[in-house]
């Protein structure tokens, strides 16, 4: 959480975005469709569908309910402090959008931040399940490569600087710590 406050500070002082900005600027533009599909999957619409069948599932299969219930906590309660945190640093988005203008603050990406915590949370839990393992590795995998998808089309779609997308990494990897150390028995294999 340190690291993500100190981040926020540093991009949220400046007027122009720092180099390490500058540097990832050059995806902007960059296969918008596909950009545009990835982000959609980030939208609350997109999240809320994600919680209802992983809700479902652990309905159905008892021993993956705390899995799902861990997942929608985290997640849900992350959203409120992001927005908790983008009022404060009010961080302003890049100048040139491209498909659609959103309204909130740029830092930190809550689409780098829910990205872990649905789609690279889930891809933990399928891991370490005792499901079979080539299901395990093209499962966890595809959801990897979704997760960091999803942050490619933010600066694709120019949406975010690529220190937004860190800062929503750290502010994710915060809760998911904070979350399994009150609830470390999530970790164990159902």
């Amino acid at each position: 959480m340190v690291a993500y406050v100190l981040l926020g500070c540093v991009v949220s002082a400046r007027h122009n975005p720092p180099a390490f900005d500058l540097l990832f600027a050059a995806w902007s533009g960059k296969s918008l469709e596909l950009a545009w599909i990835l982000t959609s999957s980030g939208l609350l619409t997109a999240l809320v569908l994600i919680d209802l069948i992983a809700l479902g599932g652990g309905l159905m299969e008892r021993s993956w309910l705390p899995r799902s219930i861990f997942a929608i906590v985290t997640d849900t309660s992350a959203w409120f402090v992001s927005d908790f945190f983008k009022a404060l640093f009010h961080r302003k988005r890049p100048a040139h959008w491209l498909i659609h203008q959103e309204s909130s603050s740029s830092y930190a990406s809550g689409h780098a931040m829910h990205s872990i915590l649905v789609y690279g949370l889930w891809a933990l839990f399928l891991w370490r399940s005792s499901l079979p393992t080539p299901f395990r590795l093209i499962a966890s995998g595809a959801l990897v490569i979704w997760m960091l998808g999803i942050c490619w089309s933010r600066l694709a779609l120019n949406a975010h600087f690529a220190t937004d997308l860190v800062g929503g990494w750290l502010l994710a990897l915060s809760m998911l710590s904070l979350g399994f150390a009150i609830y470390p028995a999530v970790l164990r294999r159902p």
